[in-house]
């Protein structure tokens, strides 16, 4: 509501003195601690407008649904296979590893695996890894490298304990602390997710890993034992400090178990819900290893379906990004202050991102726009501009990062 009345009052209050006076009557700049946290673009169209609106999208690129993917305790087959069959490139092929099991895939270039941005520009389906710090570097696990080479293709890196400490005496704030610590010493990141060590039969951990997360500041924490792993993107979510449920992905159930996922999505869909779908599972190499991972061909079979029918080949309605995309997203756009103001054949769209928590990685928002008339051009002052809808007239999309 507070949102709303400040684009009505800007609009009301700038009117009668936009077309004298132009880019000149923006509103002051937004101001922390001497730092500009002003943006404003500029979207200039081809004819007069007189009709227009301007609102942000509950999901990037305006997508009806979000799906998130992790791959827990930081294994080699994240980068050898997982990554390449959905980012385009050769899978590794197969090889017996740490463990006796076969981390690999069949050795194939793949294509990789999209959706669009809603104005004709493909983008890779991300995921994230879970790791504990430990691990990185020992047989069958990645290295260093390789986390931060996932981290710098955007997919996320989330805390999941320094060790995988778990059971009644453990020391969960020093395995949150030690591996938060040991992570962005060594690569620089801020981990702001935190998976639970621990499987379905371990119901000791989950709470002190719980306080202890969120006493270090991550923004949620993971467990199996959360309520439901499907969050519907509305009004009456709140995607703060959340505790999410997870959708336990793998080879010994897949066969009974990919139709009715499925069909959950259809379902939501049909009924005019926007889910948000929270899965994860381990290996992806070509064996079930400790028979709680997705085997690569099931793997291939469960994420080609999901593209052929929900991405860019498809529907195109889907937005597969991490957890911390996602939730970093809703968190913007349930809060971002912003103002709306015309002037001739320009739109001036004015953002105050001073409210906004500054630690969050993933600073952006789609805006929809319905403005009757092409877009000419987009100037942005303070962000930058992804994508825009070009050469379209009706509903249009300004993706914007910052």
């Amino acid at each position: 509501m507070i949102r709303y009345l400040a684009v009505l009052a800007w609009i009301g209050i700038s009117f009668g003195t936009a077309a004298r006076a132009g880019c000149m009557n923006l509103p002051v700049k937004g101001n922390v601690n001497g730092r500009d946290t002003s943006i404003t673009v500029m979207i200039e169209y081809k004819g007069a407008v007189r009709h227009f609106s301007v609102r942000t999208a509950p999901l990037k690129y305006n997508k009806d649904f979000a799906w998130s993917f992790a791959l827990d305790d930081g294994l080699a087959s994240g980068w050898l296979v997982a990554f390449p069959y959905f980012n385009g490139g050769r899978v590794a092929p197969s090889f017996k590893g740490a463990w006796g099991a076969d981390q690999g895939g069949d050795g194939e270039v793949y294509p990789g695996l999209f959706f669009t941005d809603g104005c004709g520009n493909k983008v890779p389906f991300r995921a994230a890894v879970a790791i504990n710090a430990r691990s990185i570097g020992r047989p069958g696990s990645l290295d260093w490298e390789q986390v931060d080479s996932l981290y710098k293709a955007g997919w996320d890196v989330f805390s999941h304990g320094y060790t995988h400490a778990t059971g009644r005496d453990v020391d969960a704030l020093s395995e949150c602390r030690e591996n938060n610590k040991v992570v962005q010493e060594r690569l620089g990141i801020v981990m702001r997710q935190f998976v639970v060590p621990g499987g379905p039969g371990d119901t000791i951990s989950e709470g002190p890993y719980t306080k202890a997360a969120f006493g270090q500041g991550m923004e949620a924490v993971h467990d199996g034992h959360f309520p439901g792993h499907t969050i519907m993107i509305d009004r009456d979510l709140s995607p703060e400090r959340m505790r999410a449920g997870r959708l336990f992905l793998y080879s010994g159930n897949m066969r009974d178990s990919m139709d009715r996922y499925f069909r959950e999505i259809r379902d939501l869909l049909q009924a005019g819900k926007r889910p948000w779908i929270n899965a994860f599972t381990h290996s992806t190499g070509n064996d079930n290893l400790w028979n709680i991972s997705l085997r690569f061909p099931d793997m291939k079979r469960f994420f080609g379906r999901l593209e052929k029918e929900y991405g860019h080949t498809g529907k195109d309605n889907i937005w597969v990004a991490s957890f911390q995309a996602v939730q970093e997203y809703s968190l913007i756009h349930q809060s971002l202050v912003y103002s709306v103001r015309k002037a001739g054949n320009r739109i001036y769209i004015r953002i105050d991102t001073g409210t906004l928590p500054v630690e969050l990685r993933h600073k952006c928002q789609t805006f929809v726009l319905d403005s009757g008339q092409p877009i000419e051009k987009i100037t942005c002052v303070n962000g930058s501009i992804e994508s825009y809808s070009r050469n379209t007239v009706g509903k249009q999309l300004i993706n914007l990062c910052w």
